[in-house]
């Protein structure tokens, strides 16, 4: 075994113990890579030119792909709760007006609500927008 083997299996390990330490950002996680692919390569040749260049270039491909995955993954994060509302049904449980908010309440929580017509407590609505910290909802009709 090369002298540098172990180091770059101790420089992956750290790597790897320093991604669980901090998840969700890959830059270690990237570098565990390189330092794996670093220590491959100290089998095949000693000279450390050689390593280090490997471990640069498999840690920044790692890095690219990676980060191309992360993006993504979060994709869909990219909804707020409120927005993920749009399109529901909720019961209003204060009384909304078109001069002042009321409550609606949707899949078990209570939103702050706006209409361009009055709706009383019991009225069955539609959530069609979110402006600013209130929903805008319209009646569904019962036919």
């Amino acid at each position: 075994m090369y002298p540098l083997s172990f180091f770059w299996f101790t420089a992956a390990l750290l790597f790897l113990l320093l991604e669980m330490g901090s998840p969700g950002l890959f830059y270690f996680l990237s570098f565990f890579f390189g330092s794996l692919a670093a220590a491959g390569i100290s089998y095949v040749t000693p000279a450390w030119q050689t390593q280090a260049i490997s471990f640069l270039t498999i840690s920044a491909l790692a890095f690219a792909l990676l980060k191309t995955w992360v993006k993504k993954q979060s994709h869909h994060a990219k909804i707020t709760n409120a927005q993920a509302l749009i399109g529901k049904h909720g019961l209003v449980i204060k009384a909304i007006t078109p001069s002042s908010a009321g409550q609606v309440k949707v899949g078990g929580e209570v939103w702050a609500a706006r209409s361009s017509l009055a709706l009383s407590p019991g009225s069955i609505v539609e959530i069609q927008r979110v402006t600013g910290s209130h929903l805008i909802v319209f009646p569904v009709n019962h036919s």
